[in-house]
């Protein structure tokens, strides 16, 4: 993304030189988004398939590939789900402009079990065998899917709000340099 208006010659390498908070992290957790879109998010996707299944072994055979060796305790369903989700999110962290937006309902949902679980797993059965949860997780499995392939088109947007000076991060003063935006 560079300045809109930006005067010939003055390069946009030089335009925003200076712009982000720290060059260094931006580097650092670049090289790891792209580490995980092309070796982890495909062992992520083959996960859905041995969880939706039951197939605790291939499960736990595939998890072990995202955990440095270490096979994850997968005792039931519901811990199943909870590794699964934990996982994917921990990834996808990496790929939006403030991770920490999630913790909000997140730690009220927590608060909401702990205060009434037995309602909430009823609600859940209910959500389950009414067959929601499975068009649910489809859907979202597509969008994360999506976002995942889409990353490139987005990555100018992340690293202007995520690694840029508070004061330089309106979008609205940036025009993409690249016709090839999806």
């Amino acid at each position: 993304m560079i300045p809109k208006g930006l005067p010939f010659p003055i390069s946009p390498f030089i335009a925003t030189h200076g712009n982000f908070i720290d060059i260094r992290d931006y580097q650092n957790v670049e090289a790891a988004r792209r580490e995980i879109k092309a070796k982890i998010w495909p062992v992520v996707e083959r996960l859905y398939v041995p969880f939706e299944n039951g197939n605790l072994e291939l499960m736990k055979k595939d998890g072990a590939q995202l955990t440095s060796g270490k096979v994850p305790k997968l005792l039931d369903e519901d811990n199943r789900a909870g590794w699964l989700m934990a996982t994917l999110r921990h990834f996808l962290d990496f790929f939006v402009i403030d991770p920490d937006m999630a913790n909000g309902p997140g730690r009220i949902a927590a608060l909401a079990f702990k205060a009434h679980e037995a309602a909430l797993r009823n609600f859940a059965s209910q959500y389950v065998a009414s067959g929601r949860m499975a068009a649910l997780w489809k859907e979202l499995n597509s969008v994360r899917r999506q976002f995942v392939d889409l990353y490139e088109s987005f990555m100018p947007l992340l690293m202007v709000r995520r690694y840029r000076l508070k004061e330089r991060q309106d979008i609205t003063k940036f025009e993409l340099s690249v016709n090839t935006f999806r």
